[in-house]
């Protein structure tokens, strides 16, 4: 490993701590744990981006809190991501569901239509195709 490796490992590790020391500090706050679950959806870790990204995603928006919010952390973005990361890991309906009630909300931008569209076709595909085997299994 070069010394830029190194360097981009420890400022990986130490932006992490921080985003975990930040979450500690105000663990109602969902944009530690956005930050958190997009690193390791950025590293196709899935299972762990879900974790943490879903446990943002039941986040609602501090109303004491007045600085250094990230609205659309609450809004649509951190969702968007959640379901993109449950449909990874199989959990199909959920993505459905997540992304379902972004299309029916009023929070996501315009140009994220489409693709919330894309993610919910994939993820009935996804169903479907698991009730289609569900019903090969129980009919033999």
């Amino acid at each position: 490993m070069t010394i830029t490796g190194h360097f981009c490992l420890n400022l990986v590790r130490d932006g992490m701590e921080w985003e975990w020391a930040v979450h500690g500090h105000t663990p109602r706050r969902a944009e530690p744990l956005y930050q958190i679950g997009m690193y390791h959806a950025r590293q196709k870790q899935w299972a762990r981006a879900w974790l943490f990204l879903e446990a943002a995603a039941a986040r609602k928006e501090p109303d004491d809190l007045l600085l250094f919010i990230e609205r659309d952390a609450y809004g649509w973005q951190t969702a968007m991501e959640a379901a993109v990361a449950a449909y990874w890991i199989g959990e199909h309906e959920k993505a459905a569901a997540l992304n379902h009630a972004l299309l029916n909300g009023d929070a996501l931008p315009k140009q994220y239509r489409k693709t919330v569209e894309r993610n919910l076709s994939l993820s009935a595909t996804a169903i479907g195709e698991n009730a289609r085997g569900d019903d090969m299994r129980h009919s033999g």
